[in-house]
């Protein structure tokens, strides 16, 4: 703890009252985004979408663009640009491949925000799905998301999928259980948010998985888009692509198969694989 003394002195400094940003001039509120304090920052941020300030547009992408701005702001100039709609393709295309994964994130989230075609959305997309930053490739897949009924979106997607990592890995700090970290973490949570999507559109899916694109895609994307699909209709599928693919099936996969034991498929490699002394245990 502080000495007394200390904290008495902390408690005898006057207090900074926040400024009153709803009082401020429109010519004042570029002043108070590029503030210290965040609260100001965002009050003035907000203060410039309330009264419809568009024409400070021109000088919120400087900011913006600027890779000398602090992250903060250039972020709060996007975020204000996206909601007064003046936020550009053009503008996104100076940003995209910023060095602060940040700028990249916000860019890849505000797309559906941005006046543009469905191809030019999912060129820049694929511009990020091999970035070194997990939230970035994150926020690919929730903006996918939004564009499943175009086709090539698809693709994109299985571009993504790739295996499961083993490793690293190490404890839960509260139960002692086995948990992954890092890399291996991250993978999973990808591979979640892909499959979360495309159950949402089954119709979708089946489309893909009988076209051409989807043999191109591979046998992980193939596998990952069947297990998104209704339990009854995949047994078959699963199995079969199991017998194809050289590494121990995870967890998702195996129990895919033990929910389609009427499938003599299905039951047969599945016992193939549990016999295997690398196989992973199944729990239900």
């Amino acid at each position: 703890a502080p000495p007394a003394h200390a904290e008495r002195h902390r408690r005898d400094q006057p207090r900074v009252r926040p400024a009153n940003v709803a009082a401020v001039p429109d010519s004042d509120l570029l002043k108070h985004l590029r503030s210290l304090s965040t609260w100001e920052m965002r009050a003035a941020s907000h203060q410039i979408v309330d009264r419809g300030l568009t024409e400070l547009a021109p000088s919120l992408t400087e900011i913006l663009v600027n890779t000398n701005e602090p992250a903060a702001l250039r972020i709060h100039a996007l975020w204000t640009l996206e909601e007064l709609r003046h936020l550009s393709g053009e503008t996104i295309l100076k940003i995209r491949f910023d060095e602060n994964r940040n700028i990249r994130r916000e860019a890849i989230r505000s797309l559906p925000n941005v006046k543009l075609t469905s191809l030019e959305l999912l060129a820049l997309l694929a511009d990020h799905i091999y970035d070194g930053d997990p939230e970035v490739r994150a926020e690919i897949i929730r903006v996918a998301r939004t564009q499943l009924n175009y086709p090539p979106t698809l693709q994109l997607l299985a571009r993504m999928v790739k295996p499961s990592l083993d490793q690293p890995s190490g404890r839960n700090p509260h139960n002692g259980a086995p948990m992954k970290l890092r890399a291996a973490y991250d993978r999973d949570f990808e591979r979640y948010l892909i499959r979360a999507a495309l159950e949402e559109r089954p119709d979708v899916v089946r489309r893909f998985l009988a076209s051409p694109r989807a043999q191109q895609a591979g046998l992980e994307a193939q596998l990952l888009f069947n297990l998104a699909l209704p339990i009854a209709e995949t047994g078959d599928q699963i199995a079969t692509l199991l017998r194809k693919i050289n590494r121990v099936p995870n967890e998702e996969e195996l129990l895919r198969l033990a929910e389609n034991l009427g499938s003599s498929e299905a039951l047969e490699t599945l016992k193939s694989l549990l016999a295997n002394p690398d196989a992973l245990p199944v729990t239900t």
